[in-house]
C-alpha cells in the first residue's frame, strides 16, 4: 500500500474496512478487527496457538516451518478470502462477514491438492498448491497430492525422495506398487 501511495496512486490511507488503521499488508492481512475476526475462526490456528503476533511474512514463514500442510493450504486460502472480501468492499461497497469469508475459505481450502518439499533438515525448498478440477474422495486427492509431490520433485531433479502422507491407505498403494486399484494409474 505504501509503494502505491508513493507512486502518486490515490489509494485509501486509513483501512476502508475498520477506518481505524493506516492501512498496511500486516494490517490488512491480519490485524484489521475484520481480519483478526476470521483468524479468530479458524480453532487450530497455529499460530494464535502458538501467541505468534508477527508481520504476514514472518506468519508465513512460521506456518512454512512449523504447521501441517493443511495449516499451510488453510493460511492462504483465509488470507486470500480476506483480500477477496476487502477488494469487494472497496469495490462493490459491502463485503461478506467474517463467518462468511471463514466458511468461504475452508471450502476452497478443500479443493485443492498442495505438496511440500522439505531438504534434510526438513526445511521447506518448495510448496505447490494445485485446484482439482473435480470434488474426489479423500484418498485419491492425496494421491494426486503425492502425484504432484513427485512431479515438483523432478524438476530440481531430486536424486532421492521420502514421501510423506497423512493417509496410510495411499502410503501403502505406492509401496506395493498397486497398479490394479482404482487409482493405480497414478501410482
Amino acid at each position: 500500500m505504501e509503494v502505491i501511495n508513493s507512486r502518486g496512486i490515490s489509494q485509501y490511507d486509513i483501512c476502508p474496512v475498520c477506518k481505524n488503521e493506516v492501512e498496511c499488508l500486516d494490517h490488512a492481512l491480519l490485524y484489521c478487527a475484520f481480519s483478526s475476526s476470521v483468524w479468530n475462526l479458524w480453532p487450530e490456528n497455529p499460530m494464535r496457538i502458538h501467541g505468534i503476533r508477527k508481520s504476514f511474512l514472518d506468519s508465513v514463514f512460521f506456518i512454512l516451518s512449523h504447521a501441517t500442510l493443511q495449516d499451510l493450504e488453510l493460511f492462504f486460502t483465509i488470507a486470500w478470502a480476506i483480500w477477496s472480501n476487502k477488494n469487494r468492499f472497496v469495490h462493490e461497497g459491502s463485503g461478506l462477514s467474517p463467518d462468511q469469508v471463514w466458511k468461504s475459505a475452508k471450502a476452497n481450502a478443500e479443493d485443492f491438492a498442495c505438496a511440500v518439499i522439505r531438504d534434510h533438515n526438513g526445511q521447506v525448498v518448495a510448496v505447490l498448491c494445485k485446484p482439482l478440477q473435480a470434488c474426489f474422495f479423500a484418498e485419491l486427492t492425496e494421491i494426486m497430492a503425492l502425484e504432484q509431490g513427485v512431479l515438483l520433485a523432478q524438476e530440481p531433479q531430486l536424486p532421492r525422495i521420502i514421501v510423506e502422507s497423512d493417509s496410510s491407505n495411499a502410503i501403502q498403494a505406492i509401496q506395493e506398487n498397486t497398479t490394479g486399484s482404482s487409482f493405480g494409474h497414478l501410482i
